[in-house]
């Protein structure tokens, strides 16, 4: 067995960087996160090549004095913590010392610092790890990293890297969401020369909101304010019925660090539950404010996640505050007095809230489960499926859809038919989903798809990563019969689309479109299963067929389908009772 030794401080610290710095946006996250906790009121981003060939993070913070800029260099040295106990209440972003000695280890560093003190500034150059030079320079009070060459030192790394486009995109979106959760900071971003976004001081959330990204986010935004002692909830979240087909836009920051909560994220979700349909994500900018006692942002080594103390009280906390903004926003109801008792488990949705009407949301609408008469005598096995009835594929081998007598519809959802063989149950929604399905998979197949020119552009605004993802795969989109044309950074314009698509759903279909290839659920890569991606996601839609005549027709287009047992969700399209069950059952 070989002997143990103690790694080289160089080594060491590039196994840290391996948590610390995965990617150039770690390498900004650290910066700026400096910059903020050094005081600053004016933070400068630059890039270039999508942070791999240059980073530069500029700010007007308290600066270092020349002992404190070499000591920065060192493993675990911090200004942040003194004792282990100090770890329970981190009031900081930064707390580690393991940030900037990392990055040094893998690229070539540039620290240039004054504090307010001292006559000149402090340069210190570090190059893959090994201190070249420390010397005095002119510089204002602040700080200015540069950080050249990522992984050259390293160049295992640098092939795990994404293209320039995608690592730029990062940058910009984590820019973005620091000047979003710091409005009294001044922010600038520059990449390649070029300044993407000069946001400065605005008191105002909602204008900060509109300026990092876009009105068409911002908007449909209504304000939220809550508080209780020890915890305070503010920002913006959607107003009902406006929803996303991803999580991408429901942000959250606890005490101005953004992170990703499954606290914070389920409590919102939850509050949601009648106010968007299934499978959709609502906007949300919220913050939360608490005691740097009661969370624990210790417990990943990126800091994207945190834990916290009293994670019941939180959640109910942000649930109720959610739900009351909700109410008032759909029927002007005042919010309702509510116990902070932790040990009491929040519901999912109370029994006062208003549902939103059908048609102020987009898509299916949630609809109660009829409930069960008390004292009915009649057993519980005729709610449940019937053993021996025969398979649904009987039905379309032996039956003609004209064989079907209507005879009602049931609690608005299925339809009712007599048929030779016995009784037939048919989902409405879920058969209109289906014949939609194949019919748009059959024309996502031809080689020259069918498009609708639009008589007027629409606009579309998205976040830097999606519109990095919608560049990279516009000849995807085009291919099946999406035309967008870019018109400026992060801004594009779709012009036509395919002809089974209606025109009103056209900018939020878009939006889904790439929401789902960002998070790889859609891959173009792979066409066929991408087609039926796409069909699924068109197949969703509202207001299923009604009356007698549309139903009728409605199981003779089912019934001609390859597959017309089930939606492409899985749900049955139809379920059968033959006249032999019903004997049986009746004795």
């Amino acid at each position: 067995m070989p002997a143990i030794r103690i790694l080289p401080d160089r080594v060491a610290n590039q196994i840290a960087a391996g948590e610390v710095v995965e990617r150039p946006v770690a390498v900004v996250k650290e910066l700026v996160e400096n910059s903020l906790d050094a005081g600053a009121t004016r933070i400068e981003v630059e890039f270039r090549n999508g942070g791999k060939s240059y980073i530069r993070v500029e700010d007007n913070g308290s600066g270092m004095s020349p002992d404190d800029a070499l000591l920065s260099l060192e493993r675990h040295a911090t200004s942040k913590i003194r004792k282990s106990r100090d770890l329970d209440s981190i009031a900081t972003f930064g707390f580690r010392g393991e940030a900037l000695p990392s990055i040094a280890s893998v690229s070539r560093f540039t620290l240039r610092t004054r504090n307010e003190i001292s006559l000149g500034g402090t340069e210190v150059l570090v190059n893959g790890g090994k201190l070249a030079h420390r010397r005095d320079c002119g510089m204002p009070p602040g700080t200015c990293i540069e950080v050249a060459h990522l992984f050259n030192s390293v160049p295992a790394r640098r092939k795990f890297l994404k293209t320039e486009n995608t690592e730029a995109a990062h940058i910009v979106h984590l820019t973005r969401l620091y000047a979003v959760a710091n409005p009294e900071v001044s922010f600038a971003l520059i990449e390649n020369g070029r300044p993407l976004f000069q946001s400065p001081v605005c008191a105002d959330l909602r204008e900060r909101v509109r300026e990092i990204f876009g009105r068409q986010i911002a908007d449909p935004l209504i304000a939220l304010e809550a508080q209780e002692p020890g915890l305070r909830l503010r920002g913006l979240i959607g107003k009902p019925g406006v929803g996303r087909s991803t999580r991408q836009e429901m942000v959250t920051f606890v005490n101005q660090r953004p992170v990703f909560g499954h606290t914070l994220h389920y409590a919102i979700l939850e509050s949601y539950h009648t106010y968007l349909p299934k499978g959709r994500y609502p906007l949300a900018f919220l913050f939360l404010d608490l005691d740097a006692q009661g969370v624990d942002v210790n417990v990943h080594p990126a800091k994207r996640e945190v834990r916290f103390r009293d994670e019941g009280r939180i959640r109910q906390f942000v649930m109720w505050a959610v739900l009351d903004c909700l109410r008032e926003a759909a029927g002007g109801l005042k919010p309702q007095q509510r116990t902070t008792d932790s040990a009491v488990p929040a519901p999912a949705v109370p029994s006062s809230i208003k549902p939103v009407p059908r048609n102020a949301v987009a898509g299916t609408a949630t609809r109660a489960k009829p409930q069960s008469i008390r004292g009915t005598s009649a057993p519980p096995a005729i709610t449940k499926a019937p053993v021996a009835s025969p398979a649904p594929t009987q039905i379309a081998a032996t039956q003609r859809p004209l064989d079907w007598r209507f005879v009602g519809l049931i609690h608005d959802a299925y339809a009712l038919f007599e048929t030779p063989a016995g009784l037939v149950l048919l989902n409405r929604r879920a058969a209109q989903e289906c014949i939609l399905y194949e019919d748009i998979l059959e024309r996502l197949g031809d080689a020259q798809p069918t498009t609708q020119q639009l008589l007027f552009p629409i606009p579309l605004e998205l976040d830097p990563v999606s519109s990095a993802t919608l560049t990279e795969h516009l000849g995807f989109l085009r291919s099946n019969g999406f035309v967008i044309e870019p018109f400026g950074r992060n801004f594009f314009r779709l012009e036509a689309l395919p002809d089974w698509l209606d025109p009103a759903r056209g900018e939020q279909f878009a939006r889904d479109l790439v929401a789902r290839i960002r998070e790889r659920g859609l891959r173009p890569d792979q066409p066929d299963l991408a087609h039926e991606g796409i069909a699924r996601m068109a197949s969703v839609r509202g207001n299923p067929t009604t009356g007698e005549t549309a139903l009728i027709n409605l199981a003779r287009r089912l019934l001609t389908c390859r597959n017309p047992l089930t939606d492409p969700r899985g749900r049955p399209t139809y379920y059968e009772i033959s006249r032999a069950e019903l004997e049986k059952r009746f004795g």
